[in-house]
């Protein structure tokens, strides 16, 4: 191992979507290269159909040239499949680092959410709550008590007596000029 590799910068790998994108790039590539090869295999099967009957020899030839073509086409087809195995392992890949940061988020939020909360500090709240609201319920019971009554009960009703009596009068006699001063 020589002494250069040794404080060699670590190679910083490329974003997932430029390498899916070149894997996706990639594949079409070798993909146009089969379309190309299978139209020169139907050019040699064409060429050799001509050329049988008049030159054996050349027709071997274009079998053997496609042939060749042909597993050429089965290594390229190994080549996307191993490929298209790499861009999902890729693409899941890109999935778990997306789930592992989003977990890595949440942990630290709940940390940082739990920092200053502890059971005992939850308790203290929960109790003084608690006596508030007790405070609270106090203090409107308190207001609802109806102040004690600060007239006579036989007063009122005399009042109310010396009421109805005029209502009376007045619709027995509309004329009569009544005045509330005089009467008390």
């Amino acid at each position: 191992m020589s002494f250069m590799k040794l404080f060699k910068k670590a190679e910083v790998a490329p974003p997932i979507s430029e390498t899916i994108t070149k894997l996706k790039e990639t594949i079409d590539l070798i993909e146009k290269r089969i379309d190309h090869l299978n139209q020169k295999i139907m050019v040699e099967k064409a060429n050799t159909l001509k050329i049988a009957k008049t030159n054996r020899r050349a027709a071997i030839r274009n079998i053997k040239r496609y042939k060749l073509y042909e597993e050429q086409i089965e290594k390229l087809y190994g080549a996307i499949m191993t490929l298209d195995n790499q861009l999902l392992l890729i693409e899941n890949s890109g999935i778990n680092l997306e789930a592992f940061k989003a977990l890595e988020g949440s942990s630290r939020t709940m940390a940082q959410i739990n920092k200053n909360m502890t059971i005992d500090t939850v308790d203290d709240i929960i109790d003084e709550v608690q006596t508030q609201y007790e405070v609270a319920k106090e203090i409107e019971d308190a207001l609802l008590i109806p102040i004690s009554d600060q007239y006579d009960e036989d007063e009122i009703e005399n009042e109310l007596e010396e009421l109805m009596n005029m209502e009376k009068d007045v619709l027995i006699n509309p004329l009569v000029n009544l005045d509330i001063d005089d009467q008390n």
